[in-house]
């Protein structure tokens, strides 16, 4: 029944296409992806980029005001104990989102896995050449 359907598809999406003969039924509208992001300048700069009106011109995109907050806004907290399910190290990786430093697996084993496999090699290669690194923040 598979090997059929997957066979005949193709087919037909295009007759399906060729039925509709230029009428849109709506299926195929193009609509716009939320943007849902965590550093406000890149949400100003996607909403410059992708929300522009279409007789913008080159000059007036220059013009454009961008507005400057006074203050930046503060990262929330890390709490001083970390709980057994989160990843020390990755709390402490500025590079990281933070949800991701603030990820708590759902067990302490799966979290000790995880620590494993990501971060015990370059542990044991600093430790062999004689640092101590802590990048807790």
């Amino acid at each position: 029944m598979l090997k059929y359907y997957f066979y005949h598809r193709p087919t037909w999406e295009v007759e399906r296409q060729l039925a509709k003969d230029g009428q849109d039924d709506g299926d195929d509208a193009y609509t716009a992806p939320a943007i849902d992001l965590h550093i406000p300048e890149r949400t100003r700069l996607a909403e410059l980029l992708c929300q522009q009106p279409d007789n913008l011109s080159f000059d007036d995109f220059t013009g454009i005001p961008i507005p400057v907050k006074e203050e930046s806004p503060e990262p929330e907290g890390f709490p001083l104990l970390v709980e057994k399910t989160q990843c020390p190290r990755c709390i402490g990786d500025e590079a990281m989102s933070v949800e991701e430093r603030n990820f708590s697996y759902c067990r302490p084993a799966v979290m000790n896995d995880h620590f494993d496999r990501e971060h015990l090699d370059t542990m044991k290669k600093t430790e062999r050449d004689g640092f101590v690194v802590c990048e807790r923040p």
